[in-house]
């Protein structure tokens, strides 16, 4: 098993805010809201977007986004199965952590034996390259 390192993750991670931006953009301008409440509408909207967009495709058969799937890589728990969409979810809510540290969660991954950022950790899960 060989653990994915941070920047092949940070690429990964780059595809996922330009597909969530995009969706985020569309659905938007499809509402033809106003600008007050099309920016509460996109704060809500990506934040729900967001969550079923890391809990459902990291818990499918891909095991992670599809920018992980482009960078071959994929998430794991700790005996190295696919995650439930429970596990799932909870490691989207654990990115927060790594967030509010600012930022000092996903250096962690740079530094740390498994390439385990500070959400990894808290999740119980590994990012490996597939095979």
């Amino acid at each position: 098993m060989v653990f994915a390192s941070f920047k092949l993750r940070l690429f990964a991670h780059l595809v996922d805010i330009l597909i969530l931006s995009a969706i985020t953009i569309l659905l938007t301008k499809a509402t033809l809201l106003t600008n007050e409440r099309a920016t509460i509408f996109n704060e809500l909207s990506g934040l729900i977007i967001s969550c079923l967009y890391y809990s459902t495709l990291t818990a499918s058969n891909i095991q992670g986004t599809i920018g992980k799937k482009l960078m071959h890589i994929q998430v794991v728990d700790t005996n190295l199965q696919r995650l439930s969409l429970k596990h799932s979810f909870g490691r989207y809510l654990s990115y927060y952590f790594s967030y509010i540290t600012l930022g000092f969660g996903f250096i962690m991954i740079i530094f740390t034996k498994n390439k385990t950022g500070l959400h990894d950790k808290i999740a119980k899960t590994y990012v490996t390259i597939k095979n």
